[in-house]
């Protein structure tokens, strides 16, 4: 059970982490576009889990992902899938 001290911090933290959650699904979605418009897929269509456990939670914490790291593991994948191979994209 949670004492009342630590109810409050929580609620008092729920405004700036619904903000931040709908920032966050905003450029995820951004992103989703760029990779569809991009490759014509998803990172999840191909598996791509280090934008699934850096994006997704879903593996636990995020850890973090810049653009050119995204980028690799999206081509990594993509390559491993063998749905086109895009070396020279």
């Amino acid at each position: 059970m949670v004492d009342k001290l630590e109810l409050q911090k929580a609620l008092n933290g729920l405004t700036g982490l619904t903000r931040a959650n709908a920032t966050g699904h905003k450029w995820r979605n951004v992103i989703i576009e760029y990779s569809m418009d991009t490759w014509g897929v998803m990172p999840g269509d191909v598996d791509c889990d280090f934008f699934i456990d850096a994006v997704d939670n879903g593996c636990g914490v995020p850890c973090g992902m810049t653009a050119k790291e995204f980028i690799t593991a999206m081509k990594n994948c993509i390559n491993k899938n063998q749905l086109y191979n895009i070396e020279n994209q």
